[in-house]
């Protein structure tokens, strides 16, 4: 018997039963990959934008989405891609105008 057999898990009606009386547990091979990035396990939404809506648009949504699941401080999110281009230029935008300005003065 396997040792992961003998667990227990909650129950919302019995309090804490046994995995192997809800479970039937048997040993077979598969396929499975753990994703990383800068040597931590990693997962990666990938996602279309409807038309209608921008980029610039969506990454603040994202962020707010990320940040209602109240994450433990152990994880974080990182926007990679497009997003991280987008965000790139755009700072980068940000700080030539204000520097156009200071210099036309």
């Amino acid at each position: 018997m396997l040792t992961v057999q003998k667990l227990y898990v909650p129950s919302s009606k019995s309090g804490l039963v046994r995995l192997d009386s809800v479970v039937e547990m048997r040993e077979a091979k598969s396929a499975y990959r753990i994703e990383g990035l800068d040597r931590q396990r990693q997962v990666a939404l990938r996602a279309n934008i409807l038309p209608g809506f921008g980029l610039g648009d969506r990454l603040p949504e994202m962020q707010k989405a990320a940040d209602s699941l109240n994450m433990p401080a152990a994880y974080s999110t990182t926007i990679i891609g497009r997003g991280r281009e987008f965000d790139r230029t755009l700072k980068e935008f940000l700080l030539a105008f204000a520097l156009s300005v200071v210099f036309m003065t």
